[in-house]
């Protein structure tokens, strides 16, 4: 994404931040590649600058940047695109600890790295992992467009304001069918929670998760169970 911004506004700056810096470098060195490859410098006009040629934070001739980061030691720069790939690590997700620390840095620490708080753009790039991860957290903020193509469609039809649309129309449709066909998802299923939150992109089944939804076909109020009262749709 940002070789190719650069293609058009070469003066932008990126700062990219993940859980993990090693995985935030990772892709800050594929980028790079990408820019000095023969086939990029042949159809665009983006060099990067002999003195700012690191091999995860890296400046053009224009002063745009791309620089990678942790969820840690945020500070010092500022940016036009601010870049957060998978905050909160896949282990943590059920830690409160893990998930405040995460939202604390969306809340608090990015928004004053923009260098433009009306016109820089922040991108949240996560699985979805528990109802309050940065997602959930910031959806219930409100003030986000959110992206969301689940592995089997499910009958909301994602329209973006970019233009782009949901190509399904049918529940069960499946998004890419040459990597992940129905043989594929099968045994994928049966850890419902991970197949939700991963492969659907919300962080609990439709269907429960120890409750099904299709076992319950009548509302009953204040029923007692082994000594709780249990009121269910």
């Amino acid at each position: 994404f940002p070789a190719w911004v650069w293609t058009k506004a070469p003066h932008k700056k990126f700062m990219c931040i993940s859980y993990s810096s090693k995985f935030a470098e990772r892709d800050s060195r594929k980028c790079r590649d990408l820019v000095n490859s023969d086939w990029y410098q042949q159809r665009f006009s983006v060099r990067l600058a002999s003195d700012q040629r690191e091999k995860v934070n890296f400046e053009n001739t224009e002063k745009g940047f791309r620089k990678a980061y942790g969820m840690t030691g945020i500070t010092g720069d500022h940016g036009d695109f601010l870049i957060v790939d998978d905050p909160l690590n896949i282990e943590e997700a059920e830690s409160q600890v893990a998930r405040d620390n995460a939202n604390y840095v969306m809340d608090d620490v990015l928004p004053s790295r923009v260098n433009d708080p009306q016109e820089s753009v922040t991108i949240l790039i996560m699985q979805r992992l528990n109802e309050d991860d940065p997602t959930g957290h910031k959806m219930k903020e409100g003030g986000w467009e959110l992206l969301c193509l689940p592995m089997e469609y499910e009958g909301e039809r994602f329209v973006s304001s970019l233009g782009f649309k949901d190509f399904r129309t049918e529940k069960g449709e499946l998004l890419w069918t040459e990597r992940f066909p129905e043989s594929v998802l099968v045994p994928l299923r049966t850890n419902k929670r991970k197949y939700a939150g991963q492969y659907q992109q919300r962080p609990a089944p439709l269907a429960g998760n120890i409750f099904l939804r299709e076992w319950f076909e009548h509302r009953y109020e204040g029923v007692k169970i082994a000594g709780f009262y249990l009121s269910v749709d």
